[in-house]
């Protein structure tokens, strides 16, 4: 298969599935999403940075910030559900990210790398 058809069907299959790949760079205050971030989440890649917290629901915060919490302490990845309001429409999303850090040599997390997966239909 050629490289082009590859990235199509792999851009194609995450639209398909609802999962928006992320890279969260905590440094610079930027992210970068997957091209199905707009229709997924209704967000644009700025949406991200710095704070995603914004879009979660007050109620799923401490939870949120709890599990960030022990990944950036302990170098470990994470898996998370919890609800944001789509940044278009304004309804309620539920939500599955997993996740893992990036650090640098003297254990200090610079970003997060993973997935958002749209799971409102089980929620």
């Amino acid at each position: 298969m050629p490289v082009q058809n590859t990235c199509d069907w792999a851009s194609e299959a995450l639209s398909a599935s609802r999962i928006v790949l992320y890279a969260l760079d905590r440094v610079a205050g930027t992210c970068r999403l997957s091209a199905n971030g707009q229709d997924c989440l209704g967000l644009a890649e700025e949406a991200l940075a710095p704070d995603w917290r914004t879009h979660i629901l007050p109620e799923d915060h401490s939870f949120y910030d709890r599990t960030l919490a022990a990944m950036t302490a302990s170098d470990r990845s994470f898996e998370i559900e919890y609800r944001i309001r789509h940044a278009a429409t304004g309804q309620q999303q539920g939500v599955l990210d997993r996740g893992e850090g990036v650090f640098d040599g003297a254990g200090r997390c610079l970003g997060i790398r993973g997935a958002i997966i749209d799971i409102s239909a089980r929620v």
